[in-house]
């Protein structure tokens, strides 16, 4: 018997009685019906909808960050240390974009300019593509206050 299963949208041959005492009435799939099947296609091409907005955004959103360069005054000491450190939560507060999306191996404690990496991901439900993903890097400015 031919099934689909939920989880995955897979469809499968199974035996009768596995689909019929087991699969279908725990909810885990759905008898391959041409109604079934129909549906099935639709739901796929609504998931390809939205896999295509997300990579849009994604790439809308990693234009506006191209050579970008911002700016931080900061109180320093000696030798351009500075007082605290810029973390990866300041950096994407003034881009405007998720902390977690900034590549920073360790806070930034000296005056100087930075290259900072930025990994934007597409945030979509069942996105798992590469070209969800796409890389930038931003300027940081990092200056004495006066």
């Amino acid at each position: 018997m031919k099934i689909i299963i939920k989880k995955t949208s897979e469809i499968k041959e199974v035996s009768f009685g596995h689909a019929v005492n087991y699969l279908i009435p725990q909810g885990l799939a759905v008898a391959a019906t041409s109604k079934n099947l129909k549906e099935l296609q639709v739901r796929q091409a609504k998931e390809q909808d939205k896999k295509k907005q997300a990579v849009k955004k994604v790439k809308a959103k990693l234009k506006n960050l191209t050579g970008k360069e911002i700016s931080f005054k900061v109180k320093s000491g000696k030798k351009g240390k500075i007082y605290g450190a810029i973390t990866k939560k300041e950096i994407a507060e003034k881009l405007g974009i998720l902390k977690s999306e900034v590549l920073l191996d360790k806070p930034i404690k000296k005056i100087g300019e930075y290259d900072i990496k930025i990994n934007i991901k597409a945030r979509a439900a069942g996105i798992a593509s590469g070209d969800a993903r796409q890389k930038s890097n931003v300027k940081v400015v990092v200056e004495e206050k006066n």
